[in-house]
């Protein structure tokens, strides 16, 4: 027999589980299907993205930028993917409004669920993210059915160098520790590799860093030291050659240049230049000066920092001391090199007690008193109460020296020194040469008969005037300067003899007087009357005494004229010769009578004489 019964309850409510199990089932099934072929639609369509991408890179040699591939769809297909259906670009279940699913710039992450689009990645470089190119590319797409990213690369990489080289390289000091740098920009790069050294060829100090733009602010170098720099572009795992070398220092603060003045024996005043680049980017800039009292400055040291002028005054120095100065700038960053030294002296104190004296003819002594600090002294000298023609040193208190002309009067003044710098002048003292008297000397002597001529020889020193004093016979005859040559007439008969004496003087310097070694005489021969008496005797009628006559006839005439008187009786005749004459005269009783010639001229002389004439006897056969 049949047993029919019905379902239980529970059995009622596990078929209907199944039931909807089973339906359950056939609906992720469907939903799977879809899935699949939604992936598998994304699949075809980054494949063919990938596809026209890799025919782009063939004709440009790069692929397109993130602005070209992710344009309006119309523009991609007719512009930058040639060829390719628009509907490519898109993603399944894609707004009606979108005509291009590609992006760029939004990571697509694994696990998402909504907001599907095709990720495009560049290298990166902002020319790729802008509107230049790109050296590669990554398309990504996310699945449905895992939630996976997928990725498809670029099968090349355009090598960076296509995208140009930095030539321009250039660095400019920026005050005293840093060098601003910048160069071209290069497309497709993504940072630079920026290197540094102080050696050109890149071994010495090198550092590295990666700037990501075209420029670079370099610190913290040294002041005045070479740097070399280059520069080369990074992009996509890749680096493009390096730049020009461009060198240059960082700005240093230069050196002053320092003086210094006296002022008195106890103040200098030092100033100096303002360092080059003081100032540099605003920065102060102050001074550091140093005193000392050798070169080393190692002794009597002074400094005075935080000097803002371009002056100091020192005061309460020693006198005579000479001291020693330098000075540096001193700035943020950097300090200058010590400037040059100056070096000076305070003044030191006038001299004392000047003396001179003439030590010869063309020599002086001079003395004085030492003033403190002085290392030498000057001595001004002239022939003037200025004193200052000319000029010696000393380095004591004393001097002798020579070289000065004869009887001149001389005026002296000395100034101490320390450092090169002179003092105020001692007193004035002055003294006068004598004048050497003549060496020994002959003197010069000649006649022509009637003149005799002397002459001295003697020259005087420069500068001073010969003086002459002549003797003649023993006793003065002339003086004075214009008196070096003479000549003393003589009359027949005459004789002479001469000598001089010569001095030199100048003005009222004289020297003594010195006789010539020598003497010259002379005597001009005369007439030479001379009267002889002869024998008595008598002639027509007249008796008488011979008279005769003679006498040297240097003049060379005839017979002359002789006059002659006896008593008051006056009578002349002419001689007998040029020589001589016999004439008889009545003579007289006792002693005689005279008888006087009274001229007898022969032209360049005459002469008289007188002869007494005895008595005359009568003699035989006399009428």
């Amino acid at each position: 027999m049949i047993n029919r019964r019905g379902f239980t309850l529970v059995e009622l409510i596990v078929v209907i589980v199944v039931i909807a199990i089973l339906a359950t089932l056939a609906t992720l099934g469907f939903n799977r299907y879809l899935e699949d072929g939604r992936d598998n639609r994304r699949t075809a369509n980054a494949t063919t993205i990938a596809e026209a991408l890799e025919k782009y890179y063939d004709k440009n040699g790069e692929y397109p930028s993130c602005a070209a591939i992710t344009a309006a769809g119309s523009i991609v297909t007719s512009s930058t993917l040639k060829g390719v259906d628009q509907s490519a670009l898109l993603v399944p279940d894609a707004d009606s409004s979108v005509t291009n699913s590609i992006k760029c710039g939004t990571n697509l992450t694994p696990g998402g669920t909504t907001n599907d689009f095709i990720q495009y990645v560049g290298d990166g470089s902002a020319d790729c993210n802008g509107s230049g190119s790109c050296l590669s590319y990554t398309l990504r797409f996310r699945s449905e059915g895992d939630s996976s990213v997928s990725e498809i690369t670029s099968r090349r990489t355009a090598n960076i160098a296509t995208s140009g080289a930095i030539k321009n390289l250039a660095a400019t000091p920026v005050c005293f520790t840093g060098i601003n740098l910048t160069w071209s920009s290069i497309a497709n790069t993504t940072s630079y590799t920026l290197q540094r050294a102080t050696d050109e060829n890149f071994t010495a100090n090198l550092s590295s860093s990666s700037p990501t733009t075209n420029s670079s602010s370099v610190t913290g170098l040294t002041p005045g030291t070479d740097y070399y720099f280059r520069v080369k572009p990074e992009g996509n795992g890749q680096s493009g050659v390096w730049s020009n070398v461009a060198t240059t220092s960082p700005l240093e603060l230069g050196a002053p240049t320092i003086s210094a003045t006296v002022n008195s024996t106890s103040q200098i005043t030092t100033n100096w230049t303002t360092s080059a680049n003081a100032g540099c980017g605003g920065s102060s800039t102050t001074y550091t000066v140093q005193r000392a009292t050798n070169s080393a400055f190692s002794a009597g040291l002074a400094s005075f920092a935080g000097q803002t002028g371009t002056s100091y005054v020192h005061t309460g120095l020693t006198v005579g001391q000479t001291y020693y100065f330098r000075v540096q700038g001193v700035t943020t960053g950097d300090t200058s090199n010590w400037s040059n030294t100056a070096a000076t002296s305070t003044v030191p104190n006038a001299p004392t007690g000047l003396s001179a004296s003439a030590a010869s003819s063309t020599q002086f002594n001079l003395s004085w008193n030492a003033s403190a600090g002085a290392t030498s002294y000057v001595i001004r000298y002239g022939q003037n109460s200025n004193a200052n023609s000319w000029s010696t040193t000393s380095t004591g208190t004393s001097l002798s020296f020579g070289g000065h002309a004869q009887g001149t009067q001389y005026w002296f003044q000395v100034f101490a020194v320390s450092g090169g710098v002179e003092s105020s002048g001692s007193n004035i003292a002055s003294a006068t040469t004598p004048i050497d008297a003549p060496g020994a000397y002959n003197m010069g002597g000649s006649t022509d008969g009637t003149w005799v001529n002397g002459s001295s020889p003697v020259s005087c020193p420069s500068g001073t005037t010969a003086e002459f004093y002549w003797n003649a016979n023993g006793g003065f005859w002339v003086q004075g300067t214009q008196h070096r040559n003479v000549g003393y007439y003589l009359n027949p008969g005459q004789g002479v003899t001469i000598q001089v004496a010569t001095r030199c003087y100048k003005g009222s310097v004289y020297s003594g007087w010195t006789w010539s070694s020598n003497a010259y005489g002379y005597t001009r021969p005369g007439m030479n009357l001379w009267m002889s008496l002869g024998a008595d005797g008598c002639s027509g009628g007249f008796c008488g005494r011979v008279v005769n006559s003679g006498w040297n006839n240097m003049c060379g005439t005839g017979s002359p004229t002789i006059y002659a008187h006896q008593y008051s009786a006056y009578t002349s005749w002419v001689a007998d010769s040029s020589t001589g004459d016999s004439i008889r005269w009545k003579g007289a009783s006792g002693a005689g009578v005279w008888v006087y010639y009274d001229n007898i001229n022969i032209g360049c002389t005459s002469s008289s004489g007188a002869i007494q004439v005895p008595s005359a006897y009568k003699c035989t056969g006399c009428s």
